[in-house]
């Protein structure tokens, strides 16, 4: 009996012992972990002041120091298993708290998700799009008809997206206590909000830029494939006059932006806006949906989400950064679930850049206008 529970234990602590080095055995492992930096995907959740932590990463050898030290490892360890590193690299990785150090052990803090996390958290992501999509499917009925009344098909993509989607889980998380306002602070002194990698990316990445204060802001659905041909346009300087413009005049007056955005079709000869404008009043009914499927999406995937049970299986600990990465993947396991049924389209310019023309790159911009006193 006593040999028999002295194997039994033996054998539990070998389990836990095996469980517990999984991590690092992923972490050497080329199909979880490449070594190849180009084949990840960095996401800043926030700002950077001096310097982007993507750059630092990518610069040097710095992703393999971070691979490496994602299991604990000693500069001797380094030395020993041919990984270069110079004190300025680990200083300036510990100062973009990105690596820390205790006593000798160097370990990395970013969070890096592997292969193996990410088929987790996609099929648990997958399988919570498809619970919630009957919640969502009237809103997003009315939200297609009313483009569709507009003459603005194209645009459903970008809206559904941009609008309503993209980042909405924090407001919710962070009322129901799951996520803490200093957690998404911007005030660190190199950098502030999530920053983590994952692998591996999706066939698309795109996101959100806006320009804009005091309630409006205009707004850009970007993606990789077309930066070129948008960054030809829709550039900073180009962005702020188009905000301006639309503020002051509600129009486009300066001659000189027109010349530099006319061809992408955004206002007519007059200097008119077409392209679609999210305000309380003009279309209520654009702004009323876009604002519903917003606040149900964030409730529903907040109060449906197993939060601790998917954290749990794919070895996240923080709580922010699983928001941020659990969310983005809902949502573009929620994009593709309606593409598949045929309710949305990408854009033209993501999904043919290079046959892409300026008015295919001006229908994704659109302006979000939330003053009282328009």
């Amino acid at each position: 009996m006593f040999k028999q529970i002295v194997i039994v234990l033996s054998a539990v602590i070998i389990t836990i012992l095996t469980h517990q080095s999984l991590p690092g055995q992923e972490a050497v492992s080329e199909e979880n972990y490449p070594t190849d930096v180009t084949k990840w995907r960095f996401v800043l959740n926030g700002s950077s002041k001096v310097v982007h932590p993507t750059n630092v990463v990518r610069a040097d050898n710095n992703w393999e120091i971070l691979l490496a030290c994602m299991t604990g490892k000693t500069r001797e360890d380094l030395e020993q298993a041919g990984i270069r590193h110079s004190e300025s690299q680990l200083m300036l990785l510990r100062s973009m708290q990105l690596l820390e150090q205790e006593d000798k052990t160097l370990k990395t803090v970013m969070p890096i998700i592997g292969g193996d996390q990410m088929r987790t958290i996609r099929a648990a992501m997958k399988e919570l799009a498809v619970n919630l999509a009957p919640d969502l499917q009237e809103d997003i009925d009315t939200l297609a008809n009313e483009l569709k009344r507009i003459g603005r098909e194209s645009s459903m993509f970008t809206l559904l997206f941009s609008m309503s989607l993209d980042n909405v889980p924090f407001y919710y998380a962070k009322k129901k206590g799951i996520i803490k306002e200093e957690q998404l602070s911007t005030e660190k002194h190199l950098w502030g909000g999530q920053f983590h990698a994952f692998y591996p990316p999706r066939d698309l990445r795109c996101g959100t830029n806006s320009s804009g204060e005091k309630g409006v802001w205009i707004c850009l659905n970007w993606a990789e494939g077309p930066w070129e041909k948008i960054s030809k346009y829709f550039y900073w300087e180009n962005m702020s006059a188009l905000y301006n413009e639309y503020v002051k005049n509600g129009k486009v007056t300066s001659e000189d932006l027109k010349s530099r955005l006319a061809e992408t079709g955004i206002f007519d000869a007059d200097g008119n806006l077409t392209l679609p404008i999210i305000s309380k009043k003009g279309n209520s009914l654009l702004h009323d949906t876009c604002e519903t499927i917003s606040e149900k999406a964030g409730n529903l995937f907040v109060n449906h989400i197993d939060l601790d049970g998917v954290m749990q299986k794919c070895g996240l600990q923080d709580k922010a950064i699983a928001m941020s990465v659990f969310y983005h993947e809902w949502e573009w396991e929620y994009m593709a679930l309606l593409e598949e049924r045929g309710i949305v389209k990408r854009p033209f310019a993501f999904t043919n850049p290079e046959e892409a023309g300026p008015k295919d790159i001006g229908a994704l911009v659109f302006i979000v206008d939330r003053r009282e006193d328009q």
